[in-house]
């Protein structure tokens, strides 16, 4: 049994041989050569797609096809077919007929113990001349595993049938197949393994969901101190800005990914006064662009902190440009945002003068025709 099984064994390798097709241009062109149905392979320097059939039986023979789709280094499909013939013996009953019912006259038997009575092995290239390789290959290996009874090649297709059985039996055959069988899905488990750990390791960039690199503390802004810095590396940016005297200061800070895209972004702006957090917390909260998309996924408040998130559709459209236009459009709010008015003793050499500008100006508005000239009533 050994024998039989190392020549079973034999059989697969030599589609081995196509491993080698290097004086070969891989120009088939098969559309199977990347089977979406197998994971690809890589072993022994080749890269292949495998599949293998169930273990056919018709009540005459066993059959099963190993098909091998190979990518590199060349192009190539190789498709081996085993038949194994059996039958009773002179003094077995005999199988049940096509409908699956025993015949009156016999019961069902068991075929574990049925002789094989032939066995032949057809293997299919895609390609005549790895055909020939292959045939070439096989006619010049002299072990004793590899003796046919005949060995022949016609165009893309090698048949051979083998000449010692040596005791080969039904139950042999099925085990053979298994083990074959267990050797694929093993080949097949490790590369789909090795394929989802590749691919984890690909997307991984994309998928960074650490907290943003910033110098605000636990998302909290440091009104005390003036503050206007920039700082940017290959995984992040930070625009600080704080306006002491207007109470006021905002943070931007972003994770970039490898090529420089925004992965991950927050903004936080800072009041003294609670309530004007919260109303500002209100008012931008909602905020969408002009597609009518949200611009933030998620708002919070604590204390005189807004804390804004932005949503990944807001991300996509950012660029360098966007983000420094927004942090100078903010930090010249915040500076217009500085009390002009505590300074007591200018306000009172100012006081009356401007009242009487405002005075002066009431007096000429026209409550009609918004928009006329009205400088000759002056």
């Amino acid at each position: 049994m050994k024998r039989i099984f190392k020549s079973m064994f034999l059989v697969a390798s030599a589609v081995a041989v196509a491993l080698n097709f290097a004086s070969c241009k891989g120009d088939d062109g098969e559309d199977d050569n990347n089977n979406n149905d197998n994971v690809v392979i890589e072993k022994d320097g080749a890269k292949y797609t495998v599949k293998i059939s169930d273990l056919n039986d018709n009540d005459e023979e066993l059959s099963y096809t190993v098909t091998y789709n190979f990518i590199a280094p060349e192009e190539a499909k190789v498709e081996y077919q085993n038949i194994f013939k059996y039958t009773l013996t002179a003094d077995e009953p005999a199988l049940a007929d096509s409908t699956g019912e025993a015949k009156p006259e016999t019961a069902d038997i068991v075929k574990d113990s049925l002789p094989i009575v032939s066995w032949k092995v057809v293997i299919t290239c895609s390609k005549e001349e790895y055909a020939q390789k292959m045939y070439d290959e096989m006619k010049a290996d002299t072990t004793d595993l590899a003796k046919y009874a005949t060995l022949e090649i016609d165009g893309k297709t090698i048949t051979g049938i083998f000449d010692d059985l040596d005791g080969m039996t039904y139950s042999m055959v099925k085990a053979m197949y298994e083990e074959e069988k267990a050797e694929i899905d093993s080949d097949i488990a490790k590369a789909k393994k090795a394929a989802e750990a590749e691919k984890n390791k690909e997307t991984k960039p994309e998928e960074n969901t650490e907290k943003p690199k910033t110098n605000v503390k636990d998302n909290h802004l440091n009104l005390s101190a003036n503050a206007d810095e920039v700082k940017k590396d290959s995984t992040s940016l930070t625009l600080t800005y704080v306006n002491a005297n207007a109470g006021r200061g905002v943070a931007y800070s972003f994770n970039l990914n490898a090529d420089g895209t925004f992965a991950s972004g927050t903004v936080v702006v800072a009041f003294k006064n609670a309530d004007e957090a919260k109303a500002y917390a209100k008012s931008e909260g909602k905020a969408k662009n002009e597609n009518g998309d949200r611009i933030y996924k998620s708002v919070s408040v604590d204390g005189g902190n807004v804390v804004l998130a932005y949503s990944s559709k807001a991300l996509a459209e950012m660029t360098n440009e966007s983000v420094n236009q927004r942090f100078n459009a903010k930090k010249a709010e915040i500076a217009a945002a500085v009390p002009v008015n505590n300074n007591e003793e200018n306000n009172g050499e100012n006081g009356n003068e401007e009242n009487n500008a405002e005075n002066s100006e009431s007096q000429n508005e026209e409550p009609a025709n918004e928009g006329e000239d009205n400088s000759t009533d002056e």
